[in-house]
C-alpha cells in the first residue's frame, strides 16, 4: 500500500518480521558461519529489502572474521557514526556486541518508521 508521502507503507507485523529477518542474519554471522563475522557497519542502508520484503545484509567491506575459539578481535574503530557502539570507540577489543548495538538502532528506525541517524550528515 502506498501512503500519502508516496512511499510504501508497511504495517507493524511486517516491520517486526523484517527486524526478525535481520536478527536471524546476524545470528548466522555470529554463530553458524564457518568463521564468526563482525560486520562493523550494520546500518539501514546496508540492509536492503528484497523479494517479499526479505532483508539481506550487504557491504562486508569493513567486516572482520575470527575463529570460534577467540573471544574478541583487536582492530581499530570503523563503521558509521550513530550506529557505532560506545565500546568500539573506547576499546580496540571488539565482539559481536557492536553488531547487536547497530541492529538496535536499525530496529528503532524500522519499528518507529523514523530515521534517527542521518547518514548523509556523517558521510558528506
Amino acid at each position: 500500500m502506498i501512503g500519502r508521502t508516496g512511499q510504501l507503507e508497511i504495517d507493524r507485523d511486517i516491520r517486526f518480521t523484517i527486524c526478525l529477518g535481520i536478527a536471524t542474519g546476524l545470528n548466522y554471522l555470529h554463530k553458524y558461519s564457518r568463521q564468526r563475522i563482525i560486520h562493523r557497519d550494520i546500518k539501514s542502508s546496508n540492509i536492503p529489502l528484497h523479494q517479499f520484503l526479505n532483508p539481506k545484509i550487504f557491504d562486508f567491506g569493513l567486516a572482520r572474521l575470527y575463529e570460534n575459539k577467540m573471544t574478541h578481535i583487536t582492530t581499530r574503530e570503523a563503521g558509521t557514526f550513530g550506529y557505532l557502539a560506545q565500546e568500539s570507540a573506547l576499546s580496540d577489543h571488539l565482539t559481536e556486541k557492536v553488531n547487536v548495538f547497530a541492529f538496535g538502532v536499525v530496529a528503532l528506525d524500522i519499528i518507529s518508521e523514523k530515521r534517527y541517524i542521518d547518514e548523509s550528515f556523517w558521510c558528506s
